[in-house]
């Protein structure tokens, strides 16, 4: 948060002062879904499985997605999931 302090302090120095500007901070999220990782969008679509996956092959970038966001959307649901 000192970057952010700084920031807008940096705003209000300004001889229009803050001008009805400010910096703020965000926090995105987003879920990878299995459909939008292909060749054709640059992805590394090669279908690898891991371990606990039952043998099911996805693209290995949509698996390096979901390991780092923790969660990701499949095409074809298992056991009745999509997730």
């Amino acid at each position: 948060m000192q970057r952010l302090a700084y920031e807008n302090e940096k705003l209000a120095r300004r001889p229009q002062g803050h001008n009805g500007e400010y910096f703020v901070v965000c926090t995105l999220y987003y879920t990878p879904k299995e459909s939008g990782f292909t060749f054709e969008r640059g992805f590394d679509a090669t279908p690898v499985t891991k371990p606990g996956l039952g043998g099911r092959k996805y693209p290995r970038d949509f698996l390096r997605s979901v390991k780092k966001e923790g969660f990701g959307r499949i095409a074809m649901p298992v056991d009745g999931r999509h997730y």
